[in-house]
């Protein structure tokens, strides 16, 4: 998926709970289209409705 200007909105506003880049803005896309982010990474899943624990 293209990072869009969008996902950068979002991904300024995120908390800082995850420090690695690659994975915020994944999940800034994430939020941005309205999906729900499938990890295992017990940092991401911090950010509660939108990381579904895998």
């Amino acid at each position: 998926m293209p990072i869009l200007g969008k996902h950068t909105l979002t991904l300024a506003q995120l908390a800082d709970i995850h420090k690695d880049p690659f994975d915020r803005i994944l999940l800034a896309q994430s939020i941005s289209e309205g999906l729900t982010l499938l990890s295992a990474d017990k940092k991401l899943i911090k950010y509660g409705a939108y990381v579904q624990e895998v």
